[in-house]
């Protein structure tokens, strides 16, 4: 692939398509772009490329160097959330309570693209925190988007 692109070696990360409105369109990069570094460090695979990225936060600019028909060019990058990512959920719903008994019944929402689950607070739990409402981490797939923000873990 690297030889039919023109490159004296095989490095970087092939872009194979941008998505419709994302950051990387915006910053003019294509598909058949290689990106070679992002803030001057090389990336050679995609989940390399990913795990950097996932540092930063909608907002955040990086510098892309990019090989494209034969030369090398830097394009700066201005992070945006993935549309999955702006999904919002509503806790200010009260907490049913099951019809036989007291003991609540905390809703459990999954959010797969991010590796995490959140459940809605207990009665108690709002109390002790001084909180009308609000959401608690119940479980962070390990090495997922929340996992390596270190959203959930505890030290």
């Amino acid at each position: 692939m690297a030889s039919a692109l023109g490159m004296k070696e095989a490095k970087g990360v092939l872009i194979q398509s941008t998505v419709k409105g994302g950051a990387g369109e915006a910053a003019g990069l294509k598909e058949g772009d290689v990106i070679l570094s992002v803030d001057g460090k090389g990336v050679n695979a995609g989940n390399e490329l990913q795990s950097y990225i996932a540092t930063h936060h909608p907002g955040d600019r990086v510098v892309v160097k990019i090989y494209r028909e034969g030369s090398v060019t830097e394009k700066t990058v201005t992070l945006k959330a993935r549309e999955e990512d702006k999904e919002v959920v509503n806790t200010s719903e009260p907490v049913k309570e099951d019809e036989e008994s007291s003991v609540e019944s905390p809703r459990i929402v999954k959010f797969d693209n991010l590796g995490l689950s959140v459940r809605s607070m207990t009665a108690d739990e709002k109390k002790e925190l001084e909180v009308d409402r609000g959401v608690i981490v119940a479980d962070v797939r390990p090495y997922g988007e929340a996992f390596n923000r270190a959203i959930g873990r505890t030290w």
